[in-house]
């Protein structure tokens, strides 16, 4: 008993240091998960491992719990997991990323047809993550956000999309005028990916008329050529009506028949115009005048896609409700916009 006692002790006598009084055990430089005791009858150390998933707390002078109780717990990084081939022959490195990151992470790029890189949207509240090549992020906002399917603030030239969908634009005479766009009853712009509308969406723009057009004028609608003795209106239609100084909105829907609303507009100035439909109510509104009307169901479809500026004509010596004047910071969203009154929409550039 008395040589185990002594054993013992000259484990540990004389093996406390003035850096750690009261513990005879050290940490080894360079790892975690070890300390050593110096055996003072050899003067050698010895080494021993802490448990595992622990590690050596030189303070505490015993092993702990490999853990930061002051920090919160978070979720790691998602991964793709590789696979592990079963045929060694077979390589288990990833294939190579066929997008690009976009400036906003809202978006990535694809290569088109040998072409050039267009902006696709990832799903709603999702971003993209350029390492796993996906829109696997959580966006920092999980409601669905609202954005322009196509958007037209005629400040380039040529004049194209300015939402970063990219959506082609037939061109047939419209000139972008003082940073806005000059229709003068020959032109007019086609967007024809939009044959389908659904039961939700928002168009809103500004514009400033001039007198030659038609009694009837065409701002925005999904008109089409007659076919088969049918008069080719328009599913979504919004009208400039100069006799009466009203701005016509119409709706045709699946569930409903067509329904109209007019609203007045001053004369020689520029009008802010927005419609709104939510699958429920159909809403037109000129400045700050409105009106609504309860409709129900989607929107017949239009196979010739969306019209500014004037219709086809509808029908032998039919009228194909031209337009002239101005058009400006056209937007059009297959979704519901929320009423946010916009600085810039109140700005008088009067192209005169």
């Amino acid at each position: 008993m008395c040589v185990l006692a002594v054993l013992v002790g000259s484990l540990f006598i004389g093996a406390v240091d003035s850096r750690t009084i009261g513990c005879v055990l050290e940490s080894v430089p360079g790892t975690r998960n070890q300390f050593t005791v110096q055996v003072v009858t050899t003067g050698q150390s010895k080494v021993f491992d802490c448990a595992n998933g622990t590690v050596f707390d030189q303070q505490a002078c015993v092993c702990v719990n490999d853990m930061d109780y002051t920090m919160r717990p978070t979720v790691p990084p998602m991964r793709r997991t590789t696979r592990i081939s079963v045929d060694p022959l077979v390589p288990t490195t990833r294939p190579p990323c066929l997008f690009k990151p976009h400036v906003d992470r809202h978006f990535y790029l694809e290569f088109m047809h040998s072409s050039s890189w267009k902006p696709r949207p990832c799903a709603y509240g999702t971003l993209y993550n350029e390492e796993e090549c996906m829109c696997i992020d959580r966006a920092p906002i999980s409601t669905s956000i609202c954005r322009p399917s196509f958007a037209l603030d005629f400040n380039s030239k040529p004049i194209a999309d300015s939402s970063n969908m990219q959506v082609y634009v037939r061109n047939e005479g419209v000139e972008s005028v003082v940073d806005a766009g000059q229709f003068n009853k020959q032109a007019q712009l086609n967007i024809p990916m939009f044959s389908w509308l659904g039961h939700k969406m928002t168009v809103k723009f500004r514009f400033f008329e001039w007198d030659g057009g038609d009694r009837e004028q065409t701002l925005f609608a999904n008109c089409q050529h007659s076919i088969a003795g049918r008069r080719g209106m328009g599913s979504i239609e919004v009208m400039l009506r100069s006799a009466t100084k009203e701005v016509v909105f119409r709706i045709k829907t699946k569930g409903s028949e067509m329904r109209e609303i007019a609203v007045p507009y001053p004369t020689k100035s520029w009008k802010n115009v927005t419609l709104t439909y939510d699958g429920k109510y159909f809403k037109g509104k000129v400045n700050d005048r409105e009106a609504t009307v309860q409709v129900r169901g989607n929107i017949e479809s239009r196979s010739e896609g969306i019209y500014i500026g004037q219709c086809p004509r509808n029908g032998p010596g039919g009228s194909k409700r031209a337009y002239v004047g101005y058009i400006d910071d056209l937007k059009f969203y297959k979704c519901v916009l929320p009423e946010v009154p916009s600085p810039e929409l109140f700005v008088d550039r009067n192209p005169v």
